[in-house]
């Protein structure tokens, strides 16, 4: 699904294969599969849908590589794509900065494998740069392209066009890393613990590093102190001026721009300089985190979500007074007024046999599933 208002999309997979992953760029789209494939669409002025060309895609469509390789892992910077599959990596899209690591500024309309690299696990892409760790020889880290604020973690502002090692994380474990517009996080585990380093643009206070503004940047990767205090730090997500960490112990950090109310903290300071817990949050036993621009998500499992911690209609945002009351939709827990709740139906997945109230999205989505299952009987 994508949003604004939730759209199912109607993508053309090969037969039998489902989607696993979902990533976009700064105007396109990229889904991989569990088969290997990797789909693309939207705009591709650059050439970020690696189709061959620059048309533009309204629908999802296949990307074509040169080598028989399963992909599994995609990630979309501003306006480039990178796949990685069989610990190879492959870019497309816009070269600027050389942020698609082939040594030049040049776009590439399809997938290039980065010849500079080998045995790579894991990637992370911000608006014009890359990171990407490899486990084996040894555990390394790389960075490459824009890095006007040091987010390369090379210890100077300069672009790199190539995979360039960085230095700080020769030998770590790495656990997590996720790129921004103009910073970096990284993640490293070691005896029971683990460490979390910043580098890049501190604007806004992202990296939680203390001393931020204007032209504020961390050229090499420091630890974060406000994240070393005993906690496990197991996933990091950045924003283009905020970051978010979550703990083994279901907690979630934010720091850096607030100016949306990205951080999810009862402030209304415009930005933070120190990584500060969630409230919220407490006891939901997050899963997983992500940020947009300018926004966040986290993840957590389904749960009956208590009266007080709603005062509007989860669907039509009506307030909730004395004649328009709060009921919880039986399948995915949330709550509306009657008027968004008034259906009912059996909850089969659930066992729950009798007609349930639950409110008109999942009404739509049991009724099409017992639609389907009695054609296919």
């Amino acid at each position: 699904y994508t949003w604004g208002s939730p759209v199912l999309i109607d993508v053309n997979l090969v037969e039998g294969s489902v989607t696993e992953q979902a990533s976009c760029g700064r105007s396109h789209n990229a889904i991989g599969t569990d088969d290997g494939k990797v789909y693309t669409w939207g705009n591709n002025f650059f050439g970020q849908l690696g189709h061959g060309d620059r048309m533009d895609r309204k629908t999802p469509m296949i990307v074509e590589l040169k080598t028989q390789v399963m992909i599994r892992d995609i990630a979309c910077g501003y306006d480039f794509t990178c796949a990685l599959g069989d610990c190879q990596l492959f870019t497309w899209g816009s070269g600027k900065y050389g942020v698609l690591g082939h040594g030049d500024e040049k776009d590439r309309l399809s997938p290039c494998l980065i010849e500079d690299l080998d045995s790579i696990t894991g990637m992370a892409c911000g608006g014009h740069h890359v990171l990407a760790w490899s486990r084996k020889p040894a555990e390394l880290v790389y960075s490459w392209g824009l890095n006007s604020s040091g987010q390369l973690g090379h210890g100077n502002s300069k672009s790199a066009f190539s995979p360039r090692l960085i230095p700080t994380f020769s030998n770590k474990h790495i656990i997590s890393v996720a790129c921004g517009a103009g910073h970096s996080l990284a993640v490293t585990f070691t005896n029971e613990s683990s460490l979390t380093y910043a580098c890049g643009s501190n604007a806004f206070g992202q990296l939680a590093l203390g001393q931020c503004g204007q032209g504020a940047k961390v050229l090499t990767p420091m630890a974060i102190p406000s994240l070393s205090t005993g906690l496990r730090i197991q996933e990091v997500a950045c924003g283009s001026m905020h970051s978010l960490a979550r703990s083994e112990s279901g907690e979630v950090f934010s720091s850096g721009c607030n100016a949306f109310g990205q951080l999810g903290l009862e402030t209304k300071d415009r930005f933070l300089n120190r990584f500060t817990a969630i409230t919220s949050l407490k006891d939901k036993n997050p899963r997983a985190i992500a940020c947009g621009g300018m926004h966040s998500f986290v993840m957590c499992p389904k749960k009956w979500i208590k009266d007080e911690e709603v005062t509007n209609c989860m669907k039509c945002k009506a307030v909730f007074t004395f004649m328009r009351r709060k009921h919880h939709c039986r399948n995915c827990c949330l709550i509306f007024c009657n008027e968004c709740s008034s259906k009912r139906i059996a909850i089969l997945h659930l066992k729950l046999k009798g007609p349930q109230r639950v409110c008109e999205a999942c009404y739509s989505q049991i009724s099409g599933h017992s639609s389907r299952n009695s054609l296919r009987g």
